[in-house]
């Protein structure tokens, strides 16, 4: 298939011969790689991915999806620099320090599953600056969700597809409520990850799974093809047949793993090592399942077995697996304390039900969150 091609310094040229396909390229500056395809890109892309290049595409026709992650945090950078590193087209939205590393030094991820770096990535400082994306992931903390929306009504078309997959159970049904086009479909991320420095990325923990369904149509065949093209990325990606369900039980964790380990001040290895703690924790997910099974939801006994052996696993490998809550804040930042354990507490009032782990969780991050912003603001 290859007929030619010269080194990153000089031009690349490339002719497929089943299909016709043309591709010419340059290095750019700061190595990277800029090339202009005249027809299919998938595998021209991949090929120069693995050459070590990193890419910025110029299509005369697009055929595949432009991807557009919003958030360069834990989730965002570790799933858009998995999309990035693959060749395919990604364009990453930050903001402040971590889009001037982004801009100057690029992308790197230290993973479990085996580190990398992206010299060069495509990254904009505003979500107007986006153009024309196929499929968008919003990876910002549940609070930014509105401030995202905004901006983005005005470069999305009727068939974009907006995936948010931050924590919570309705994130798709309020960006619906700010967005008049676009296809939202909701989405989950099992994955214990950081930001750690500007440009740098730390996956410490976790399944590293990315989950996302369509509550109306489970076979909806555009999420089967996101699927795919994340697949052939290297993510553990599925289109979930019961996204309720899915959503529910990541709720039940993420409200239980980060609610403890933000309440203690310390690692979920160190919580499941401890008898009276882990009592806790187990009582805080019964909380969370009470609430759960009130508002309609059948877990059935599988999601509560499920939790609970993913929490003991860390027993042995959770001595530095921290919650984003934690993270935040140990660092004085704002917490999505509203959109998880908040959460649990107002829809337990509604059905009168007492959860007294989650109260305590709740009143004790908020005032310490605030404490901490107020602190840092003075």
């Amino acid at each position: 298939m290859l007929q030619r091609h010269t080194s990153c310094a000089g031009w690349l040229e490339k002719r497929c011969c089943n299909s016709g396909t043309v591709v010419k390229g340059q290095s750019g500056r700061d190595g990277c790689f800029v090339l202009s395809v005249q027809s299919d890109r998938n595998e021209l892309a991949a090929y120069v991915s693995r050459l070590g290049f990193c890419l910025s595409l110029s299509i005369s026709n697009r055929n595949i999806m432009r991807i557009a992650v919003i958030g360069v945090g834990g989730v965002g950078g570790y799933f858009g620099g998995l999309l990035a590193r693959h060749g395919l087209d990604v364009t990453f939205v930050a903001r402040g320090e971590q889009f001037a590393a982004l801009q100057h030094s690029g992308l790197t991820v230290r993973s479990v599953a085996g580190d990398f770096t992206l010299p060069a990535v495509s990254v904009v400082e505003s979500v107007r600056q986006l153009e024309a994306p196929d499929l968008v992931l919003v990876a910002t903390k549940a609070y930014d969700c509105e401030e995202v929306c905004r901006q983005l009504v005005d470069v999305i078309a009727e068939s974009t597809i907006v995936i948010p997959i931050q924590n919570g159970i309705d994130n798709d049904r309020k960006v619906k409520e700010h967005l008049s086009i676009g296809q939202v479909f909701p989405g989950l991320a099992y994955i214990i990850s950081t930001r750690t420095g500007p440009g740098v990325i730390e996956q410490t923990a976790g399944p590293r799974t990315l989950l996302f369904g369509d509550r109306d149509n489970p076979t909806n065949p555009r999420l089967k093809e996101i699927e795919a093209v994340m697949r052939g990325a290297g993510i553990l990606a599925t289109a979930s047949s019961d996204i309720e369900l899915e959503l529910w039980t990541k709720f039940l964790w993420i409200t239980t793993f980060a609610g403890m380990t933000a309440l203690c001040r310390c690692p979920i290895g160190v919580i499941v090592n401890d008898e009276e703690a882990f009592a806790w924790y187990v009582r805080c997910l019964d909380e969370g399942i009470s609430v759960a099974e009130a508002s309609g939801i059948s877990l059935g006994d599988e999601p509560r077995a499920k939790i609970i052996e993913k929490s003991e696993h860390y027993k042995h490998t959770g001595s530095h697996a921290k919650s984003s809550m934690l993270v935040d804040l140990e660092n004085g930042r704002r917490t999505e304390i509203e959109a998880l354990n908040g959460t649990i507490v107002r829809l337990a009032e509604e059905h009168g039900l007492s959860v007294p782990v989650h109260q305590a969780i709740y009143h004790a991050v908020r005032l310490s969150s605030s404490h901490y912003l107020d602190t840092s603001e003075s």
